[in-house]
């Protein structure tokens, strides 16, 4: 929708949003992510997600490049803001949030099972490619800790926030975008 109206995807969101909590979060990974207005599209492999999950909400932003020779896409970098309220142990839940954009990077880019016929392919680890904290060296959890707000669902919110982000920045150096995921 932002690219139809030929505005910054992050400018868009905020201008529709009616949310300040949410408004606030996107502003908190804008910030961290350093992310530029840009007027889509822009050629830039930039793109951002957001959701409330839950109770807690979660903005990602990512930044991919794409081989154009493999079709292979490469993270260059992800930030997630993620707002859940207490954090009880902060390292803890620093790792989770990695660890929960990680997986998600995973479910939109590696994790595809083969068939042949009605019989899986993969059978174990060594051709069932699962991503790997390697794979995406410069991600960078933040997150909002709000002592009035109780902690309703903290682990796992930045899993499926990590995939939507994504065609964006792969449609956008790559020509068209992805439609699927593995």
């Amino acid at each position: 929708m932002a690219a139809k109206a030929r505005k910054d995807p992050l400018a868009f969101r905020l201008d529709n949003l009616a949310d300040r909590r949410m408004q606030r979060l996107l502003k908190a990974a804008a910030e961290k992510f350093g992310w530029m207005p840009i007027q889509s599209p822009s050629g830039r492999g930039f793109g951002l997600a957001c959701s409330d999950y839950a109770g807690t909400y979660v903005a990602t932003m990512a930044e991919a490049e794409v081989d154009k020779a493999t079709g292979r896409v490469r993270v260059k970098r992800i930030v997630c803001a993620h707002d859940c309220g207490v954090a009880v142990n902060p390292e803890g839940m620093r790792l989770q949030i990695e660890g929960c954009m990680t997986m998600g990077l995973g479910y939109a880019l590696t994790e595809e099972i083969h068939f042949q016929g009605r019989r899986i392919k993969d059978l174990n680890y060594d051709t069932y490619e699962l991503p790997r904290f390697s794979g995406c060296r410069r991600s960078r959890p933040c997150w909002s800790i709000r002592p009035s707000c109780p902690s309703p669902a903290a682990a796992s919110p930045p899993s499926p926030r990590s995939a939507p982000s994504w065609p964006t920045p792969c449609s956008t150096p790559a020509g068209p975008g992805f439609t699927s995921c593995p």
